[in-house]
């Protein structure tokens, strides 16, 4: 069975095998996020434009 985040995680540009899998298991259901900030801000890499 294929988990659903998988086809999400499988069409991001540049994404190898290796690092699917990783941010599936971390990320887990990438629908939860309401947008690309979101996950952003999950992922604690955000940077403020003027910082």
């Amino acid at each position: 069975m294929q988990l659903k985040e998988f086809d999400i995680v499988n069409n991001m540009k540049d994404v190898g095998p290796k690092t699917r899998s990783r941010l599936i298991t971390e990320i887990g259901d990438i629908r939860r996020f309401k947008n690309i900030n979101c996950l952003i801000a999950f992922c604690g890499i955000y940077a403020p434009q003027y910082q």
